[in-house]
């Protein structure tokens, strides 16, 4: 039988960049849900101050800081995921590493 270290240790390698990808990902996204906020205020001052244009544009902004919202948590919950399957993959390696082959059983022994 093969050792199986190499196989976990890739497995766990790719886990941990897809963590870091996804850490990207929440880190510009949440950048550009402070762009649209940013935006959103201005577009609001545009129109309540100067009254330059209508308040409704400020329904754009609002609509794209919605969908950022929800693409944003499911970028969260996808590395959540990933971190907890990356833990418990460790704990289950580590643990059989530890123990070794099962032994067997006295009916199979010849």
């Amino acid at each position: 039988m093969s050792d199986p270290r190499p196989v976990y240790s890739q497995l766990l390698e790719q886990r941990r960049v897809d963590i870091a990808h996804d850490e990207h990902r929440h880190r510009i996204l949440g950048y550009c849900k402070l762009a649209v906020v940013v935006g959103g205020a201005a577009l609001v001052w545009l129109a309540l101050l100067n009254r330059s244009i209508s308040i409704i544009w400020a329904l754009i902004p609002a609509a794209l800081l919605a969908a950022l919202a929800m693409f944003h948590e499911r970028v969260l919950r996808h590395m959540e995921r990933l971190r907890r399957a990356n833990a418990s993959s460790k704990k289950r390696s580590l643990a059989s590493m530890e123990i070794g082959p099962a032994p067997e059983s006295p009916a199979t022994a010849t």
